[in-house]
């Protein structure tokens, strides 16, 4: 099964709003709402400008078109989301470093607070959890991809105490691949939510490697024999 919201990923993240200014790398409902729907039928167009009429509260998002009405509607909208990008190569690729950055927790924008937290999420909780990611799980995790590609040195000998480094490809894998799909829409901290496992994992074996180094420096000596 495939989402037909990857659509309404690339289509909102590719027009003049997402390619500069605040919400540069981000996603933005104006990138939407410009979207042609010319070729989708009136009655049922109709429907669509209905349906993004209605009031939308916090916390709570209207009820959806229906499969093969939003089929439609994603069609128009990756339609829209390649014309852009072909039409605007520069500019979406100016923009792809602000995505990684947005997604790797690195930096973010007001615009990006607002619409995470309309989504239902706690704003304490999620500048809290934004600080956490990015002073403790992400120097943790450098330092364990870090010591996973050198191959000699102390970083590599201390790795091979503390994990088997072919087991730690696969996640490689995942966090290139999350890369990937960041890179081609946007990035935000739900996005991130697909990896942060790996993340977590990462930071672990950072930790375990900063315990090991500290070890190896000041090591237990064993109590004397009566």
């Amino acid at each position: 099964l495939v989402s037909t919201n990857a659509a309404s990923a690339v289509a909102g993240a590719n027009c003049d709003v997402t390619w500069s200014g605040e919400a540069i790398g981000h996603w933005s409902r104006t990138c939407l709402e410009r979207v042609w729907l010319g070729r989708i039928p009136p009655d049922q167009r109709s429907v669509i400008y209905a349906h993004e009429r209605l009031p939308r509260q916090q916390e709570r998002i209207p009820l959806q078109l229906g499969p093969n009405l939003e089929a439609q509607l994603q069609s128009e909208q990756r339609h829209a989301a390649f014309f852009e990008i072909r039409r605007h190569p520069l500019q979406v690729a100016g923009a792809v470093p602000f995505r990684l950055a947005r997604g790797l927790g690195l930096w973010w924008s007001p615009d990006q607070t607002r619409l995470e937290v309309a989504e239902g999420r706690i704003v304490g909780w999620e500048v809290t959890g934004r600080w956490f990611h990015l002073v403790v799980v992400l120097p943790a995790f450098a330092l364990a991809v870090v010591a996973t590609l050198r191959r000699r040195g102390r970083l590599a000998t201390l790795l091979a105490g503390v994990a088997d480094r072919r087991r730690l490809v696969p996640l490689g894998v995942a966090v290139a691949l999350w890369l990937a799909g960041v890179a081609a829409t946007h990035g935000s901290t739900r996005h991130r939510a697909a990896v942060d496992a790996v993340f977590l994992v990462g930071a672990a074996v950072g930790a375990a490697l900063l315990l090991a180094r500290r070890e190896s420096r000041h090591p237990v000596r064993a109590a004397a024999p009566d």
